[in-house]
Order: C-alpha cells, then structure tokens, then sequence
C-alpha cells in the first residue's frame, strides 16, 4: 500500500517544500480526497500515475510504499482516457481469462490462491525489517548522542587540537568505536588536560630543581641552653630574697631602668638603700651574663632559619606551578611552618624569662618528611623536562591517551549498544534468507501465471462486461465490440451502423465507458503476459463523474464500491489501494455512505488552495453539500488568502443558488444593477455575476485587480438589498 504521497514543485503544489500525504493511519484501504475544481486533486493523480508507472517521472515527487514493495499502478483521470482512446481508432483489448482448458483454469486459480499468502508474508517481512531498522536507528541515535557529550565537553578544552571532527558526528562516533581498548585503566581527561597544557605551544622551557635547606633548625632545637634554668649568683646579699620570691627575672628586667632612676626603685618609686646596685651586679654576675647572651643568640638565629625558610617556600610556591598542584609537598610545608613557629614562639619565651625550662620541639621528622615531598617534586619536574626534550612523542601520547579515554567511558553504553543490536542483526539476516527464498517463489508462480494468461488469453468476457454494464444504466443507443481486423482492439458499435466513431459520444457518454473500460482493466491487463493479481493493483480515480446527470454519478459511486472494492478475506480478488478524488459533495456522500462495510476502510482528506495547494486531513461531519462549500470559501476569504478567481466564482454560485432557490431573481438582478450604479468598480464583477464575462473577454478573465474587500462588502449588500440579510448572517455565522 500507499504510506505516503511526497509532493514538490509540481503544478500547484509547493515549490521550496514537500506536502506530504500521509495514507497510513488505522491501515486503511480507501482514500477518499475532497476539494474544490482548482485546488490541485489532479496534481495527485498526476503525481501517481507517472511516478508509479515510471511515466516522465517527477523528480521532486516520490512515492513511498508500505515494506518498500511495488505495485501495479492504475490511474483514471483525463490522460488514461487521452491515451486508451486515442492508441489505434479503439482502445486496446483487456486481456482476462476466457475458457481455458479445466487443469489451466485451475492450477490459475490455485496460483492466485497462493499468491496473496506470499504478498502479504512478504509485506509482514519488510514491516518487520523496518520496525528493526527503526529501532536500530533510534538505539544508534541514542548512542551518538551519549558519545557526542564527551566532544561537547572537550570542544573548547586545551585538548580539541586531537578531535578534528568539527560537527562531524558520526565521524567522531566512528573514531570512539573503532578504538581497541587496552588492558590497564587510560589517563583521566584531567591529567591528559594538564599533561597538554604543561607541554606548552613549543617554546616552553625546561624547569630547575628546587632546593630547601632544612639543616638549620636542629642544631638550635638540641641546644641544652633550652633545659638550663638561668639563675643569678648566690654571692648577693639579694639572693636569699629573690630565691623566696622566686621573682628573678622580673628583677632583671628592672635593672634596666636605673640609670634613669636617680637612687629611686623603678616600680615603686622608693629610695634604694646603699649598695643596691653593686648587690645587683653581684647577682647578674659574669656567669650568668655569659649564659643569658648565649641563649639570645641561639635564639635569634633559629628565628633568622626559620624566617629564611618561610621566605624561600613562599618563593616556590610563587615561581613554581607544580609546588601549588603537589598535595604532599604543600602539606609538608605547612607542619613544618607550624612547628617552627611554635617553636619560635618558645624561645622567646626563654629569652624573657632565662630561669624557665623550655623544650622546643624537633623538627627532623617533619624535614625529612619535606625532603620526601621534595623529592617527588624534583622527580615530576625532571619527568617534565624530559617531556619537554621529546614534546612531539609525548602530544603523541596523550592524544592516544585521550581516545583511550574516551572509548572506555562510552564502553558502558556501547555494550548496551551490541547487546540489543546483535539480536536485531541477527534477526534481519533471518529476516532476508526468508525474503528472498519467498521472492523466488513469488517469481516463478508469476511466470507461470503469465505463461497461463498467454496461453488462454481472451477479450470477450470484458467485451460482454462492459456492454453487460452499458445495458444495466440504461444505455441502448451503442455498445462495444471486437475490431474485426485487431483482436487486441474494442471498436464502437451503434445499431444500425458497420463501425461507430468514438467521436460521436457525448462528454457524458465517453466518461461512461472510459470508466467501465477502466473497471474491466482494473481486473485483467492490456497486455496479454502482463497480467498481475489485483491485490498488487492500487487504484486512483479522479473525479469520474464530469459531465454526468445525477443519476449516473450514483451509478458511478456504485460500480466503484461493487467493482473496486479493496483486497480483504472477504473479497480475495479486491485491489490492494483505492483512492479518489472529486469536487463534488453528492458523489463524496455517495462513496461515503454507499457501503457500511467499505466505510470502515476509509480515511478522508481535503485538498486546499490558496496561494499554493495543501492537503489537510478531514473529518466527515464538517462536509455539508455544494451549497455550504461555496459559502466556506467565502468565510476563508475573510480571514486569509484566497484565489481571485476561486472567490469569484463561489460568490456567482451562491447568488444564483439562492436567488433561484427563493424565485427572487428579479429583485436580485435590481439589487446587483443598483450596486453597479452607484459603484463604478463594481460594475465588472456585476457583469460577472450576470455570466456576461462568459461572452467578453476582455471584462474579468485576468483577476490581477480583483479587489476582494470590496468585492465582499458588496456581496453582502445584495443580501442586504433584497431583504434576505438575515440568511447572510446565518451562513457566515455571525448569528447567534
């Protein structure tokens, strides 16, 4: 079957985008088309006719079939009658079955029995295969899009000189999936980044060790003058007292002050006695002097280490990037640091009071701790070096690094992928082992069936059919029958005459028996080995009822749900498709509601024109008769664009219709005069509306200036004129 109908740049139809028709909803077999005269229902047929039969084929115009399968395509409209009737003085003989020898007829009859089974397990088969493909598809869209995150990710890192894809994503995707992933776990995407970036643009230069010297603070921390009570001399008459008060270095720090003090104390501002001072000098003698100063110096030199120390990591860490990055040595820095400024903090404690006990805490372990983290420091710096001196090899190395990456992350997802893909693949292998063993068989029962149809071809069943049919609607005045000379050929017979013109048949006439003729081809072929199973026909009919009185649109809308019903179990020898497409309200409700059974098998569409053609679908119920179609276009016309001449001629319809209807055309045409005087522009459209324009030229046959506001305005004052505003309210429903 028909899934979709693909139109473009053809007649009426869009030309910078395809209209696309979709026929497959619910798997219906009969498409009924609706539209006015003009809108573009021709196109379609059109469109199937050489597209399907490989006819001057349309190249921005495609059909697309359920399974990809082909069909057998037959179109009526206005160039099958051109071509059936205009090939040789007749139209060619329908080649059908006529009385075979009883073992032909029934091994025919038991190949078409076999025929449909195949049809339809193959159809089943390439469904199938679609919906594997589909869901193929969709899992590897799914997977692009999960690899493509990681080039999202990278596209603006120091690593996108190694993507090279640009927006290319099947090409990245490619590369992701084609890599061999090693054994060990590959570089993290931040280690590849920061190995990039430290590899510099070519012009980065080599780094220096780092150097630290950590050899001066143990000496000072092991110094005994640390855990030595500094205390004065016993040989002053001051010491007893001091040792009581145990006030020896607040003493001290007095003693500073009295040479200021003119003979007073310090602190309290009392007279000394005679001989103070020489007792203090006593007490402080040489000794403890000696002591006191040693324990300043060491003091002031481990402070002076330790400020040398702070400044020379400050230094690295300001100069060197890798210090900053390296855990271990940024940690090691810091206890450092914290124990020798506690320490620090110790020895100025000593120095402000000698008589105390101090214990400074050694820093050896913590150093060598550092000298560690130091030398993993100077390690990473000469492996940089090294990178340095050979910078191609390793941008080499991390761009190997980097897919190696990125294919193990997308591991995960890929074996997803495969997991459900390899059934599928699998499945679809199957799947055409299957086809083609059914093709063949398919292709040998065909041959055989043509072989059975050359063999017993014969013309007088459809001769008899159609002249069976012409009798039936009550058509005496001629009939067909075999070219005496061709017997290939149908010739018109008239009673009373040798041999009938063709040209001698009424329009209504010739749509009569074009159509019958289509019927009977519609069931054989015209060639006699050519002949398919008519459930691998599809069936399109435009508008077959031109030209003919009512009663024989009927008649038309009867053989069609008799002759041309669908392919189903019910009707094994149905057509596989049927579509048609008319402009007429009668016949659509005709087809709609000649067969409770064939509605059911029945979508509906309508074909709309206004600058260009569209189909849209259709629900049933919003159709009313001829009448209602020709005031919705004048509705359409008040709120968007609608053709000069399609708006024109449904405002004559309407006007003629009613005013005839209400036997008010004497008031009509005076409400239509009046307008026409009191408007000069009107008056051309008025002469329209009077069908004058039939009998001039000159007067509206090019629309360029039609002014459809005006136009409106004055199709509404006839309504207005006449008395008969209220039905215009109705149908424009603007009445409540």
């Amino acid at each position: 079957m028909i899934k979709t109908l693909k139109i473009r740049n053809f007649k009426s139809f869009p030309k910078d985008r395809q209209v696309e028709i979709d026929l497959s909803a619910g798997n219906k077999k009969i498409a009924l088309f609706y539209g006015l005269n003009g809108a573009g229902k021709s196109a379609i047929a059109q469109m199937v006719d050489r597209n399907g039969n490989g006819r001057d084929i349309l190249p921005d115009c495609e059909i697309v079939t359920s399974g990809g399968l082909s069909y057998r395509y037959l179109v009526y409209n206005h160039a099958f009658v051109e071509r059936a009737f205009q090939a040789a003085d007749g139209f060619p003989g329908i080649f059908t079955i006529g009385e075979p020898q009883a073992d032909a007829l029934r091994r025919r009859e038991a190949i078409e029995i076999e025929l449909p089974p195949i049809e339809s397990e193959l159809e089943r088969l390439n469904m199938e295969t679609g919906a594997l493909r589909d869901q193929s598809t969709h899992a590897e869209e799914t997977l692009v899009r999960e690899i493509w995150k990681s080039f999202q990710s990278l596209k603006n890192s120091p690593l996108r000189e190694f993507l090279r894809y640009g927006n290319d994503r099947s090409g990245f995707v490619g590369r992701v999936r084609s890599v061999q992933i090693s054994g060990s776990e590959p570089p993290s995407i931040d280690e590849l980044t920061r190995g990039r970036e430290e590899l510099g643009n070519g012009q980065t230069q080599r780094k220096s060790a780092i150097r630290l010297d950590l050899t001066e603070f143990s000496r000072a921390e092991s110094d005994l003058i640390w855990a030595d009570p500094i205390e004065g001399s016993a040989n002053s008459r001051l010491s007893s007292l001091i040792e009581r008060l145990k006030n020896q270095d607040w003493v001290r720090h007095g003693e500073g002050y009295l040479d200021t003090a003119d003979g007073h104390c310090p602190f309290c501002q009392q007279d000394l006695p005679e001989g103070f001072e020489d007792e203090l000098h006593a007490l402080f003698d040489v000794t403890y002097q000696r002591k006191l100063a040693h324990l300043q110096s060491v003091a002031l030199d481990y402070e002076a280490a330790v400020k040398r120390y702070g400044n020379a990591v400050d230094q690295i860490f300001g100069n060197e990037q890798f210090a900053a990055e390296d855990g271990a040595f940024q940690g090691g820095v810091r206890e450092l640091r914290a124990a020798l400024d506690r320490n620090v903090a110790i020895a100025k404690a000593k120095v402000d009071a000698p008589s105390t006990l101090a214990h400074l805490q050694p820093t050896t372990a913590l150093c060598h701790a550092l000298a560690t983290a130091l030398e993993g420091l100077n390690e990473r710096i000469g492996t940089f070096n090294s990178r340095i001196e050979r910078r191609q090899e390793e941008i080499g190395r991390i761009e190997e690094g980097l897919w190696q990456r990125l294919a193990h992350d997308a591991a995960p997802a890929v074996v997803l992928f495969n997991e459900a893909e390899i059934p599928r693949r699998d499945r679809r292998l199957e799947i055409d082992v299957r086809r083609r063993g059914l093709i063949e068989q398919r292709s040998a029962l065909q041959v055989e069936l043509a072989a059975l149809h050359t063999g017993t071809a014969s013309i007088e069943e459809a001769v008899a059919a159609i002249n069976q049919q012409l009798t039936f609607l009550g058509i005496d005045s001629f009939s067909i029958q075999r070219d005496r000379h061709r017997d290939d050929l149908y010739q018109l017979a008239r009673p009373g005459q040798e041999r009938g013109e063709f040209i001698s048949l009424s329009e209504g006439e010739k749509t009569l028996i074009t159509f019958l003729y289509f019927i009977e081809l519609v069931k054989g072929s015209a060639e006699p080995a050519a002949a398919l199973p008519s459930n691998r026909t599809i069936v399109v009919v435009d508008d077959p009822i031109s030209s003919l009185s009512h009663n024989h649109v009927y008649d038309i809308a009867t053989l069609i749900a008799r002759e041309l019903a669908p392919f189903s179990d019910q009707n094994p020898s149905g057509v596989r498709q049927l579509i048609v497409l008319t402009h007429s309200l009668f016949f659509f409700h005709e087809l709609l509601h000649g067969s409770h059974q064939l509605r059911r098998q029945m979508l509906f569409k309508r074909v709309v024109k206004q600058i260009e053609t569209n189909v849209v679908d259709l629900n049933e119920n919003d159709l009313g008769n001829d009448y209602e179609a020709f005031w919705q276009v004048i509705k359409d016309a008040q709120v968007s664009v609608v053709r000069p001449a399609t708006l024109a001629n449904a405002m004559r319809c309407v006007l003629e219709r009613f005013f005839y209807f209400v036997s008010e055309s004497e008031k009509y045409d005076t409400a239509v005069a009046a307008l026409a005087q009191a408007h000069p522009g009107f008056r051309p459209f008025a002469r329209y509306l009077d069908r004058g324009s039939h009998a001039d030229r000159t007067n509206l046959s090019d629309f360029a200036d039609f002014d459809a506001a005006a136009c409106l305005s004055h199709f509404q004052q006839v309504f207005a004129d006449t008395g008969y505003e209220r039905h215009y309210d109705r149908m424009m429903s603007r009445a409540p």
